[in-house]
């Protein structure tokens, strides 16, 4: 059923105007079939399938699947072997021979990961999902809200089914917007939250917040943890350690590993 699910977002068109020119929908990163814990954005980067320059990646250096490397014009040139290639390009994203991930973001998390829980995007615990399963250009920021609240509208319903047929048991939320967003949006399936100063700070801009809490999506139940501070920029090692011991303790408490 999930695969089922899977096939029919990739197949669905693209309504917004802002996604990355021959780019593809990424569903899921890595092998969300096995999965237990799950990394949550906003979006996919525009580097998923763009050079520094702009152009698409080179073959050789393709990290996803696009309209080139399909050898195709528009999505309604689409057949189920081009869905099928889509879906096998998220699923082998991490462990597929010459696998390239875009690592300036993958790297920071799976040390996180690694240390808190002892799980990995490279062996099939840990997989990563976007609340938008579109990469964006310009990102997210410089896109007018009434683009973005068409995105989330699109691509919500989706991610809550997928979570709900999968294996995923926690979900690590990323930095302060996406944890707002991410709030938001599940509200009505949020039933019980608790939020957190893990380390004080003069400047409370720089202060490490946490929140974590359960969610209830078709009868299922999902935990969560969510940080203010975005793990990708430059934020303090005891920052990153306070992280992983609160990410480590809570998930120990919920038996989760």
């Amino acid at each position: 059923m999930l695969t089922d699910l899977i096939y029919s977002r990739i197949k669905q068109k693209p309504q917004a105007k802002y996604i990355v020119d021959k780019s593809t929908p990424i569903p899921f990163f890595g092998c969300v079939h096995s999965a237990r814990i799950a990394t949550l954005s906003l979006n996919p980067s525009k580097n998923e399938f763009l050079a520094k320059n702009g152009s698409l990646l080179p073959h050789y250096n393709k990290r996803l699947e696009d309209l080139e490397s399909l050898n195709v014009n528009s999505f309604e040139e689409f057949t189920d072997t081009h869905v099928d290639r889509i879906y096998k390009s998220c699923l082998g994203y991490f462990s597929k021979p010459g696998a390239n991930p875009y690592n300036i973001w993958f790297s920071r998390m799976e040390s996180l990961i690694k240390a808190s829980l002892n799980m990995s995007y490279y062996d099939g615990s840990c997989c990563h999902l976007d609340i938008v399963q579109w990469a964006t250009n310009p990102v997210w920021r410089g896109i007018p809200n009434e683009s973005i609240q068409e995105m989330l509208e699109a691509d919500l319903p989706f991610l809550k089914k997928l979570i709900s047929n999968s294996q995923i048991e926690l979900i690590l939320i990323n930095g302060k917007t996406t944890l707002n967003e991410f709030k938001k949006l599940f509200g009505d399936n949020i039933v019980s939250s608790e939020d957190f100063v893990l380390s004080i700070n003069q400047n409370p801009a720089n202060r490490l917040k946490m929140q974590h809490g359960k969610l209830i999506i078709d009868r299922k139940e999902v935990f969560y943890v969510g940080w203010n501070l975005y793990r990708q920029q430059a934020i303090k090692q005891i920052h990153v350690d306070c992280l992983i011991n609160a990410i480590k303790a809570h998930s120990t408490k919920l038996g989760l590993v």
